[in-house]
């Protein structure tokens, strides 16, 4: 009977132990996660906060249209410029903001157009896209996480899959991003087919960028 009972005792050791090499081996991946994504979210922040810096991005649509963005932003100035190009006909959106209004200037088809004081917004915040709420809820979106060390553009990053913060927008279907490893900015971003590569460069905005076209080149487009 002894025996028996050392048997038992034996047999439930031997799978608590299972269980306990089980949840260990579970563990090692989302706690890797956790460092990369932790050490990526601490080398974000010391750009977040940056008041002189152009973002370029070049996003490619699924009908093969490609959007191309540059924006510029030093102190309370912000510049906004967009380029179309859809089957060889390129448009463009200038949006410039003084501080004071923000003045939209459209070229398209050979025409040119501008309405002044808008009101209009224009704002590209340098947001840390792997930000979440608090540590816990990063470590819970560690365990669906895929990452990887990739080589892109000439640059050490890692491609990251599965993780959902609630400051980005994701697609249904296939979402993924290249995040430089030295800096934890997105330079890559992959929603539903939509690629969009970014840029970076920071304290080099000079006013310049913020001088308006000749408006007497534009047609004015008066509030009815």
């Amino acid at each position: 009977m002894e025996k028996k009972k050392f048997g038992i005792w034996k047999i439930l050791l031997i799978i608590l132990i299972l269980l306990l090499i089980l949840g260990i081996v579970l563990l090692i991946r989302p706690i890797k996660n956790f460092n990369i994504i932790k050490d990526l979210q601490e080398k974000m922040t010391t750009h977040v906060n940056s008041t002189n810096y152009h973002i370029k991005s070049v996003q490619k649509e699924l009908n093969g249209v490609i959007i191309t963005q540059d924006y510029y932003h030093k102190d309370n100035k912000r510049g906004l410029f967009t380029e179309t190009s859809d089957s060889g006909e390129i448009s463009k959106l200038l949006l410039y903001n003084n501080g004071e209004r923000t003045d939209m200037f459209i070229e398209t088809s050979g025409e040119k157009s501008v309405k002044l004081d808008t009101g209009m917004p224009i704002n590209m915040p340098l947001y840390n896209g792997l930000e979440m709420n608090n540590k816990w809820q990063t470590f819970l979106a560690c365990f669906s996480a895929e990452i990887e060390e990739i080589e892109y553009d000439g640059k050490s990053c890692y491609s990251i899959k599965g993780v959902f913060s609630p400051d980005v927008m994701y697609g249904v279907e296939e979402n993924g991003s290249y995040i430089e490893k030295d800096t934890g900015l997105e330079i890559f971003h992959l929603m539903d087919g939509v690629e969009t590569k970014k840029m970076y460069e920071f304290d080099n905005v000079e006013d310049s960028i913020f001088v308006e076209p000749n408006i007497g080149e534009y047609k004015l487009i008066r509030e009815e």
